[in-house]
């Protein structure tokens, strides 16, 4: 199967990367920016594209004789000056691109989302692919234009896009340190005993999802799910409280004491957020995102254990591989 592969150099799609060109009959062609090409894990059966999801022209071409596409790229970050970045990158890029890999007779088109996309759980609900999408509250730029791409993604497989929506949850494992890998930083800090407090009484879930385990999912869903599908790829729900206990218990460090409340916290951000416009550095939290983590993001994966027979490893699992990975790149401390 020849396959276009984009976000080949970030922290889920590398990890997609290297399991189908292990488990070999597929000619992967990678979507990298240019002067970037030497991040590419030298695989066999990869070659690499120089472009821009941004730029249709640039990759275009490529997609002549693809089977498959899978749209990993995103541009995932807290904040960023230009604000249109976001709209650019995450909104216009996605759709050119199932636009352009439709036109091209293209079969199947993995389109990977974000649990943003859809809405945050009230309390004691557990969320699936059939809850409505539509709300009208966001928090950030990245979250904001996620939610948007997903309403105009499902317009175009409405007109006959050859489109399987994809929604991991909060992704963490062994790989790049991005932002899209949050809660690995957040470990390393831990462990560095450079984490001072966490966030409000704990009490809040979420669903966390190691990602190789979101890897094999898209895997099987290139084989199975059916054109028109919406799959939430997630793992196990905890509550922040039993994800610090997991934490503390694997890296022998006990979690913070302090709890920073939410309106001390939205101040904190609130200073970042001024402090970044001042000086163009990267705020180290905003008040979008302590407003992220104030909700309750609960989420159901019965789809895809029936669909795709995907069966995650438990946080505690995923966590003690993390550690395990982290002590041995050296990055403990």
């Amino acid at each position: 199967m020849r396959i276009f592969l984009t976000g080949g150099n970030g922290f889920l799609g590398s990890r997609v990367a290297d399991r189908l060109a292990r488990a070999g009959g597929h000619e992967l062609v990678l979507l990298v920016r240019q002067g970037r090409e030497a991040n590419v894990p030298r695989l066999p059966g990869v070659s690499t594209v120089s472009g821009d999801i941004t730029d249709p022209a640039s990759y275009e071409s490529a997609l002549e004789r693809c089977d498959a596409v899978i749209h990993t790229a995103a541009l995932v970050s807290t904040w960023m000056r230009d604000r249109s970045l976001f709209d650019r990158v995450n909104v216009r890029g996605t759709l050119e691109l199932i636009e352009k890999a439709a036109a091209r007779g293209v079969g199947k088109i993995l389109y990977v989302s974000s649990f943003l996309a859809l809405p945050p759980s009230p309390a004691g609900a557990v969320l699936d692919e059939s809850t409505p999408a539509q709300r009208s509250t966001h928090y950030n730029d990245y979250e904001r234009t996620k939610y948007t791409a997903n309403l105009r993604v499902a317009e175009l497989v409405a007109e006959g896009a050859p489109v399987v929506t994809l929604y991991p949850t909060v992704m963490y494992g062994p790989g790049p340190l991005t932002a899209g890998n949050l809660l690995v930083g957040m470990l390393i800090d831990h462990m560095r005993a450079r984490l001072p407090a966490r966030l409000g009484d704990g009490t809040q879930s979420w669903n966390f999802v190691f990602v190789d385990d979101v890897a094999w999912g898209v895997d099987q869903t290139l084989h199975k799910a059916e054109p028109g599908e919406r799959i939430i790829l997630g793992g196990e729900n905890v509550t922040m409280s039993a994800f610090f206990d997991i934490m503390g218990q694997l890296t022998g460090k006990a979690p913070p004491r302090l709890a920073l409340p939410w309106p001390v916290a939205r101040l904190a951000g609130a200073a970042e957020e001024l402090l970044a416009l001042l000086t163009g550095r990267t705020p180290l939290t905003t008040r979008g995102v302590i407003d992220i983590f104030r909700l309750n993001w609960v989420f159901s994966s019965a789809r895809a254990a029936t669909r795709l027979g995907y069966a995650p490893r438990t946080l505690r699992q995923g966590l003690e591989q993390t550690v395990e990975w982290i002590r041995s790149e050296g990055l403990a401390g």
